[in-house]
């Protein structure tokens, strides 16, 4: 294995057939950049996890946390959904501010909305207890790009984490396209191809602009509600901004069955909100604990 020392997790990126090494020596070089800058007025940031019983990965994530770099230590929020695991517990070891709220009142849009809200920070970062930072550059990245006024977020795409399957590491082999350094998004169309387009498992947000858009649209019980973020801020004349050193680890451990399914529901969310079906989610989310 090279000597990626700006990488937390190069091991998984290696896992993608063809160009998971390209994509590990942009990535380590982008991240190099952003520890070589002067990174110490950056402001303060929040780090808000989502959780539901997220299982034995969920140390792992606390313990990257430790690994991130940054003048300030960062608020660490865990916004947990009833879990019945020791996910809670863990955080609490962990130094984190735990919040509870019910099950039944889930929907995507909803948690991020509670999210920016028990943020303490303008500077908010949002991902979910199931994914591993990738860089030890995320959060100056992040923090980078958010502290442009005329910014309202920043995202990447996503990265094989632990329990990719082999379909989920053959699909990530485009990433390599999506490893130009930090700049700006525009709406594509047709609309499929925003697909993937500030995906919350790995957004900085800012909190001036969430309120002056008037947060997630809680009308997207069933998700699409950070894609139609990013559109209405770049409809606003905001800017959404890409950067490969905020991505996350983040995989299902889909087959090619629930994969496809996964990809269908994503398509028909951008058509317009839905609400949310538990019975469908379950269906073609089998890697989720609901007990």
């Amino acid at each position: 294995m090279s000597n990626f020392e700006h990488l937390l997790h190069p091991e998984l990126l290696e896992t993608i057939p063809a160009t998971g090494k390209t994509i590990a020596e942009r990535l380590n070089e982008q991240a190099g950049n952003y520890a070589a800058a002067d990174s110490r007025s950056l402001p303060r940031i929040s780090f808000v996890i989502r959780t539901m019983n997220e299982g034995a990965q969920f140390e792992q994530l606390m313990d990257d946390i430790t690994a991130l770099e940054y003048p300030t230590s960062p608020e660490i929020i865990v916004l947990d959904n009833e879990s019945t695991d020791h996910t809670p517990e863990i955080a609490r070891a962990a130094g984190a501010s735990v919040v509870v709220y019910p099950r039944e009142e889930f929907s995507y849009a909803r948690s991020l909305n509670l999210a920016m809200t028990e943020a303490s920070y303008s500077n908010v970062f949002l991902t979910v207890g199931h994914a591993l930072p990738s860089s030890t550059q995320l959060l100056v990245a992040a923090g980078t790009q958010l502290s442009n006024s005329d910014v309202a977020g920043v995202f990447a795409r996503t990265y094989p984490g632990q329990n990719a399957s082999r379909v989920e590491r053959v699909a990530a082999i485009g990433n390599v396209m999506y490893m130009e350094p930090a700049h700006p998004s525009k709406k594509q169309k047709p609309l499929a191809l925003n697909l993937g387009l500030f995906a919350a498992q790995n957004v900085g947000v800012s909190y001036e602009a969430w309120k002056e858009l008037g947060g997630f649209d809680e009308r997207w019980q069933s998700g699409g509600e950070d894609t139609d973020f990013a559109l209405r801020a770049l409809a606003a004349g905001l800017q959404i901004i890409e950067d490969p050193v905020v991505g996350m680890h983040h995989t299902h451990g889909l087959g090619p069955i629930n994969y496809a399914r996964q990809w269908q529901h994503w398509y028909r969310t951008l058509r317009g909100p839905k609400q949310l079906d538990m019975n469908k989610l379950r269906a073609r989310r089998p890697d989720l604990d609901f007990s």
